[in-house]
């Protein structure tokens, strides 16, 4: 357990630097208040994110042994595979669409 916590808490903190829309809030930041300001902006950016992960991740794992005796049946555990396997074909899909 502890040790998916903690490649949970490695990958969402991989997942906090990739530039996205806080890099325009740090921008803006950093062009009205300085330096400092921008840092301090950042941090907050980044605490806000890497807490929001936990959370998520622990709901999730909560969640997902709350109904891990209706996860294990066979028929449901193939049903999920292949959901999951479609939605993840559909986002290829119109991934490799999109750019045409």
């Amino acid at each position: 357990m502890v040790q998916s916590l903690l490649a949970a808490v490695a990958v969402l903190a991989l997942l906090t630097v990739v530039p996205g829309p806080d890099m325009a809030v740090v921008s803006s930041s950093a062009l009205s208040g300085g330096r400092r300001a921008a840092t301090r902006t950042a941090a907050g950016v980044m605490t806000g994110l890497l807490v929001w992960g936990m959370l998520a991740v622990v709901g999730l794992a909560a969640v997902l042994d709350r109904f891990r005796p209706v996860l294990n049946r066979p028929r449901i555990r193939r049903l999920l595979e292949r959901v999951t396997g479609t939605v993840l074909i559909g986002f290829g899909l119109r991934l490799a669409t999109e750019g045409r």
